[in-house]
C-alpha cells in the first residue's frame, strides 16, 4: 500500500519507493493520499485516489519467493483437478499426466484447455507409454469428455510457446 506525505508517495513499512508508473500529470492534488491502478484500459497506470474507496488490491512480494513451475511427481487422485504447470498464469512448461483409475475401470476424463492453436497441443494416450493415442487437443476446448480402454490414461501437454494462455486443466474418475 501507498500513502502520500508532504505530497510524496512511499511504501507504508518504509521500503524504498523506486518504481512508478503514473498517468501523466498524476498524482493531483486534492485526489487522495492512496494509489490506485487502472487495470482495465490502460498498462497498469496509477492515480491517487481517496483512502476510503473501495478498490482491489495489490500485494507485492519478493521474487525470490516464487516457486519453479514444474510438473509434480505426486500422483494425481481420482475426483481431483490436474493442471499443468502454472495454470492459469503460465503455459509454457511441458509435462505428463499419468491418470490411473482402479483395476478393470476406464479413465473418464473432462478437459478444458486454452492454448494457441499454432502450437500447443494436449494428447491423450491409453496406457503409459506406447499406448494408443485417444485424441490431441488444441486451441481453446471446453469441457470435451474422453474415455480410455484401460484403466490409465496418459495426458502430454507440449506448449510451443504458451504464451498469454492458461495451459490445461482436467478432472477425472473411474467408470
Amino acid at each position: 500500500k501507498l500513502r502520500m506525505g508532504n505530497n510524496d508517495f512511499g511504501w507504508i513499512d518504509g521500503s524504498n519507493f523506486t518504481y512508478q508508473n503514473f498517468y501523466p500529470g498524476f498524482p493531483r492534488s486534492g485526489l487522495g493520499d492512496c494509489l490506485s491502478m487502472d487495470t482495465s484500459t490502460s498498462n497498469g497506470l496509477w492515480m491517487n485516489v481517496n483512502c476510503n474507496t473501495k478498490l482491489p488490491v495489490v500485494c507485492g512480494r519478493d521474487r525470490r519467493a516464487i516457486p519453479q513451475i514444474s510438473c509434480s511427481s505426486d500422483p494425481y487422485q481420482e475426483g481431483g483437478i490436474v493442471t499443468s504447470p502454472g495454470f492459469p498464469y503460465s503455459a509454457s512448461t511441458p509435462c505428463d499426466f499419468f491418470l490411473t483409475v482402479d483395476g478393470g475401470k476406464r479413465v473418464k476424463a473432462e478437459i478444458t484447455l486454452e492454448g494457441n492453436k499454432c502450437c500447443d497441443s494436449l494428447t491423450l494416450y491409453d496406457g503409459y507409454i506406447g499406448g494408443k493415442e485417444i485424441a490431441t487437443l488444441t486451441g481453446e476446448v471446453f469441457n470435451a469428455t474422453y474415455i480410455s480402454t484401460t484403466n490409465i490414461m496418459r495426458v502430454s501437454w507440449k506448449p510451443r510457446g504458451g504464451v498469454h494462455v492458461k495451459g490445461m486443466a482436467l478432472g477425472f474418475r473411474g467408470i
